[in-house]
């Protein structure tokens, strides 16, 4: 590639995503325990502490079927949703290829970018 050609971005085309669940709970000393998992990979229990996250990195299938969720839990609430499926979050994050998850007391918030967030679930 020359010097003068740029690299060209092609909407729903990306394969790779790195995703984020970032505990920003800063209301109690409890970690939020957190189980995410897609149909071939069980990432495992973790529990976060306010401020820290936990990433992994994955490719999205030929099909685009790919899909993780994540069980989790904080204090008495409890909830289980989808934070990867190609046609919402990847749509939403496709031009980063980052998928962050802030977890709040008021709810489950979305971004691409760490800076512009939308809010996507309440707890239940």
């Amino acid at each position: 590639m020359s010097s003068g050609q740029e690299i060209r971005y092609f909407p729903g085309l990306r394969t790779t995503f790195d995703e984020y669940i970032i505990n920003g709970i800063n209301s109690s000393d409890k970690p939020l325990f957190i189980h995410c998992q897609s149909r071939d990979d069980d990432l495992g229990e973790h529990y976060l502490k306010a401020g820290e996250d936990f990433h992994w990195h994955f490719w999205v299938n030929f099909f685009r079927t790919t899909l993780f969720f994540c069980h989790m839990k904080w204090e008495d609430k409890e909830t289980r949703f989808d934070v990867f499926t190609a046609g919402k979050e990847g749509k939403k994050c496709d031009k980063t290829g980052n998928v962050y998850w802030l977890v709040q007391e008021s709810g489950f918030y979305l971004s691409d970018d760490k800076s512009s967030w939308s809010k996507q679930y309440d707890w239940p």
